[in-house]
């Protein structure tokens, strides 16, 4: 088992364990591609690509394929703010005859908040380096009722006698949380399937990126929840990120994972669980009219919590925006994903101004003083109002970089409010900016670790 975290722990500190309820393959995992044999071939099988052959109706089954080996592939996979994106690159090896063999991607209709459907689903063949787009077909299952997935997107792929052959897949999922209470959101994907393909496999290779989501949702951190029974809070140390598969070399550092295996046949899965995402979301007194090229508000609450210093926040009031505020909202989930606690957090970081460029930073008007307020609750008694208590007040300094408000002391929090006090003005716009807000939540060291 591969395992890299500072901290996993299935079971709350004062709470009632989490019932673990599993999701569906589809919903929650990153699923290998079923190749599937075409309506002239009876041979294939389900594997991590496999063959199927087609039913009376248009439905398919998996089969079994001597002939195709499956070499290697190369899956990259790009976590985002509230999904991912995958791209694998499959290897093939025709070793007998000329044929053309159907396969598929297994796939499923949404049922609960804890799976759903993979989206833009695309499949094409490399040759001579250009990309030859497949034509994909949803097929459904034979008996959806004893599978989790009901569909299947199907392709087929010609292969002369004795070639090799690149085949890309590419889709988008959200994430998928692994229980209830939504504690971890899981990443799955299915690699025991490729046992199934002709001989070994020689190299699988994960790229794992973190690029678009905050550091702070791969680390350790504290949620607090209140016990109407006893009275009192209890503290859940939720985990940083997890990874589990087979004996494989793993690589991390800030910018993610790459995990490799070589000449395994497989008999595991690939698994990667991360805490719940940090933010609930973000609002603010007023923002900026304006729309971006999705259609999107341009200028809203949320693009300080994009990880993404070329979007903003941008005040919409009149004048400089002086008294205008924004609030950031953090809270632990529980019961089916409802907003229900808080993290102890130990600092905020702020971008100030339009960081794009210092062109832009220099033009917009930047926050100059800020008060810091919480939405937080006494350490003694517990209050379902969330009232603001006042954290402090601070001068940031004229320029684009992160800085950062440390607490004297780590506070239980869900969210932070920052207010206006003062600007430096913009050379050109009256408007103040915001690009980005961090909260830094309090994290563990060591299993054994508790705060409290």
């Amino acid at each position: 088992m591969i395992q890299e975290s500072a901290i996993l722990r299935n079971d709350r500190i004062g709470r009632t364990p989490s019932v673990k309820i599993p999701a569906l393959a589809i919903g929650a995992m990153l699923l290998f591609l079923l190749p599937l044999a075409s309506l002239t071939d009876s041979a294939g099988l389900l594997a991590d690509a496999g063959p199927i052959t087609a039913l009376p109706g248009g439905n398919v089954r998996p089969v079994t394929d001597s002939q195709i080996h499956l070499d290697s592939e190369l899956v990259r996979i790009r976590l985002g703010q509230e999904g991912y994106r995958v791209e694998v690159r499959y290897q093939f090896r025709n070793a007998g005859k000329a044929r053309t063999v159907e396969m598929g991607f297994p796939n499923s209709k949404p049922v609960t908040f804890m799976d759903s459907p993979l989206k833009n689903f695309e499949a094409a063949l490399l040759v001579s380096g250009r990309e030859e787009p497949l034509k994909v077909t949803p097929k459904a299952s034979p008996d959806p009722d004893a599978s989790p997935w009901d569909l299947f997107e199907t392709f087929s792929v010609p292969f002369a006698a004795g070639q090799r052959r690149t085949l890309i897949n590419r889709y988008e999922q959200i994430y998928q949380s692994v229980n209830y209470d939504g504690d971890y959101d899981e990443v799955k994907y299915i690699l025991r399937t490729g046992a199934l393909w002709a001989g070994k496999i020689k190299k699988a290779r994960f790229e794992i990126f973190f690029d678009r989501i905050h550091p702070e949702d791969t680390k350790s951190r504290v949620g607090v929840f209140w016990n109407y029974e006893s009275k009192t809070f209890e503290y859940y140390p939720y985990g940083g990120w997890r990874l589990e598969g087979g004996p494989g070399k793993v690589v991390s550092n800030k910018e993610g994972l790459v995990i490799e295996y070589f000449n395994i046949e497989p008999d595991f899965d690939v698994t990667l669980r991360l805490p719940h995402r940090l933010y609930a979301g973000a609002s603010s007194s007023s923002q900026l009219k304006g729309k971006d090229a999705q259609g999107e508000d341009r200028y809203a609450a949320n693009k300080a919590i994009d990880k993404d210093v070329s979007t903003a926040w941008v005040e919409g009031a009149a004048g400089a925006g002086v008294g205008e505020s924004l609030t950031i909202f953090a809270a632990p989930t529980k019961h089916g994903g409802k907003v229900q606690g808080w993290y102890l957090i130990e600092g905020v970081e702020i971008v100030n101004g339009c960081a794009r460029d210092q062109q832009l930073f220099l033009a917009n008007g930047r926050v100059r003083k800020v008060r810091v307020e919480l939405y937080s609750v006494p350490q003694r008694a517990y209050n379902p109002e969330f009232p603001l208590v006042s954290a402090q007040e601070m001068e940031l300094k004229d320029r684009a970089e992160a800085q950062v408000i440390e607490f004297a002391q780590p506070v239980i929090t869900a969210g932070v409010k920052l207010t206006i006090l003062s600007v430096y003005p913009g050379e050109k716009f009256q408007d103040t900016c915001i690009a980005e807000v961090r909260l830094l939540p309090v994290q563990l060291a060591t299993d054994k670790d508790s705060p409290f």
